[in-house]
């Protein structure tokens, strides 16, 4: 599964993510948002934690403090526009266990996705 964004290649070996299934270990993959509906056609039991801008207007100030030249902010803007209105028209319908994220501080949503995880993967075992 490749992917073309933000001006490079990305992508996950499918091979790979099957290896870690057959371990018994739940893989964690970074997705972004478009991408998702070619993942959970491959993996329909998958669980999905999105990580969402609590607005354009926070995420452009974020930007800014860190440096961004316009045409980067420019770019990822847009790619974080396409992303929160392909989830709320239509992701969430595919994913039938999600979670949404929304935060500026990386530390407090690293916590937070790790104890969402967690104690999902904890209550189904």
């Amino acid at each position: 599964m490749s992917n073309f964004c933000f001006g490079a290649y990305y992508g996950i070996e499918r091979e790979a993510i099957e290896k870690i299934l057959r371990q018994g270990i739940t893989p964690i993959a970074e997705i972004y948002t478009p991408k998702a509906i070619q993942f959970i056609h491959a993996y329909p039991q998958s669980k999905a934690i999105f990580l969402l801008p609590e607005t354009l207007e926070l995420l452009e100030q974020r930007l800014l403090q860190r440096g961004d030249s316009t045409e980067s902010r420019n770019l990822l803007l847009n790619a974080a526009l396409e992303e929160m209105e392909l989830f709320s028209e239509f992701l969430r319908t595919l994913f039938s266990d999600y979670y949404v994220v929304t935060n500026d501080n990386f530390t407090e949503i690293t916590n937070d996705i790790a104890k969402r995880f967690l104690y999902r993967i904890k209550k189904s075992c």
